[in-house]
């Protein structure tokens, strides 16, 4: 089975873990705001976050139990 997109493996990780949009983005680097694009279902919202940000979700996101690693957000 094909893992689920990147956008939706960061929201579920981030609700498991209690965090709020913005409480992720402080530990990453960029606004909640951000963070609500790189989760949006939404073609005309949805952003992918540039590299530095997405190594350093790539970083927490290791921490937490399911690595995101920069090129999923490119499947």
């Amino acid at each position: 089975m094909a893992k689920k997109p990147a956008r939706e493996r960061l929201r579920l990780l981030r609700d498991k873990h209690g965090l709020s949009q913005e409480a992720l983005g402080a530990k990453v680097g960029c606004s909640g705001a951000a963070i609500v694009r790189y989760e949006s279902d939404d073609p005309s919202v949805n952003r992918i976050p540039r590299t530095p940000i997405a190594c350093a979700i790539h970083k927490l996101t290791k921490k937490l139990g399911d690595a995101i690693a920069p090129l999923d957000w490119c499947g």
